[in-house]
């Protein structure tokens, strides 16, 4: 090598060194704090958490937390007769009818918390609620067959999750208030709570964390009629047992924060304790199709590994492992194709050569993988809550 090859590669490589040094810099200075804070508000709420599942395991069967299969699929007989939301261009889906019309949903929710009081003034719903005579078969509801979801595995098109079509839960929401109205009404009261909490124990297997939540505040609603019922209608109070509002309370909180500890930076000893495990924490399976498909959709940037760069092989392989398990437990039949399909992907904000450049993509791919972390917010106001007193 001549002497101006050797002054070359020698400026090259101090220009590798300062750009490796300033990204390293820049990981330091803007996203290892973040990450650092995220991992700090994890650890913070583990005992918690801990004590939520501990409580709720008594409840698991009553509530439904962890059950996703059975021999009686909902799936046939509801995914065509519930409306689904939003619609996809992409997808053929029968014409939307939703179960209680717009004007009906408008005037519940214009009586907020006081939905229950329509009995009093005798106004028999109108809408049709067949739909909840059939549910007492059922074991579970598979949202992914006879569905728009099925189309989309079929077509092995990646949906976001927060994109992604679903039961209208504001629709069923008001079906199950219509149906508790009616049940008072007609002095119905028992088989009226039953189907209600049948319809929350559906939306409980359906291993998507919308409506894990809209099954968590149905047993809320069943609760409220359920008081109204034994103060203001006389229902004999022990016919029925609500599920407590302490139980709900603690699921509702332990499920996001099992999503929100399913993360790519979660330390290995929180993912081999919760996720690799004989555990099934809270709305397991809701919580790998709603996470995995955003950290799996960051792979192609943050997974491959230059001399000198950050290295979350490692990270990825454990995500891998803890999919495969819970592959053995839960149906995560659209989440499969799509891995298989290697369709998970999305474009990262920023400028498309960082975005793309070694070195530089792990900085823009771990700043996005650490945003917005959210789901322990109940933890907080309790821990603040205690704090105070």
């Amino acid at each position: 090598m001549n002497r101006w090859g050797l002054y070359l590669t020698v400026v090259a490589g101090i220009l590798f060194a300062i750009g490796v040094g300033g990204l390293n810099l820049l990981y330091r200075w803007r996203v290892r704090p973040v990450v650092e804070s995220q991992v700090a508000t994890q650890n913070r709420f583990r005992a918690l958490y801990q004590e939520d599942q501990a409580f709720l395991a008594k409840y698991a069967t009553e509530l439904g937390l962890g059950i996703s299969g059975g021999s009686a699929d909902a799936g046939p007989y509801l995914n065509s007769r519930v409306l689904w939301a939003p619609a996809l261009a992409t997808v053929e889906q029968q014409k939307p009818v939703a179960i209680v019309d717009e004007t009906t949903r408008v005037d519940l929710s214009r009586t907020g918390d006081d939905w229950i009081q329509i009995i009093a003034k005798g106004h028999k719903p109108k809408p049709d609620l067949s739909l909840f005579s059939e549910l007492a078969k059922f074991d579970f509801w598979d949202i992914e067959r006879g569905s728009p979801i099925e189309a989309l595995t079929k077509l092995e098109a990646f949906v976001p999750p927060p994109k992604l079509p679903l039961p209208d839960t504001g629709d069923i929401i008001a079906a199950v208030k219509l149906r508790l109205i009616k049940g008072g009404l007609e002095k119905d009261y028992v088989a009226s709570l039953r189907d209600v909490r049948q319809i929350g124990r559906l939306l409980m297997s359906t291993e998507n964390l919308q409506l894990v939540l809209a099954g968590l505040l149905v047993f809320d609603y069943e609760r409220r009629a359920y008081s109204y019922f034994v103060n203001e209608l006389k229902f004999d109070s022990q016919l029925w047992t609500p599920i407590d509002s302490n139980v709900t309370r603690r699921a509702r909180r332990a499920v996001l924060a099992t999503r929100s500890y399913l993360r790519l930076w979660t330390s290995p000893e929180i993912l081999q304790s919760e996720f690799l495990g004989d555990n099934i924490p809270p709305g397991l399976c809701a919580a790998v199709n709603e996470a995995i498909p955003f950290d799996f959709s960051l792979r192609r940037i943050l997974e491959p590994h230059f001399p000198f760069e950050m290295d979350t092989r490692s990270e990825y392989a454990r995500l891998d492992r803890i999919v495969l398990k819970t592959q053995t437990r839960c149906r995560l039949r659209y989440l499969t194709a799509i891995l298989k399909a290697d369709k998970l992907k999305i474009r990262v904000p920023g400028p498309f050569l960082f975005n793309d450049l070694p070195y530089s993509r792990k900085i823009f791919g771990l700043r996005l993988s650490s945003a917005d972390l959210g789901g322990f917010e109940a933890y907080g106001k309790q821990v603040g809550g205690a704090a105070n007193k």
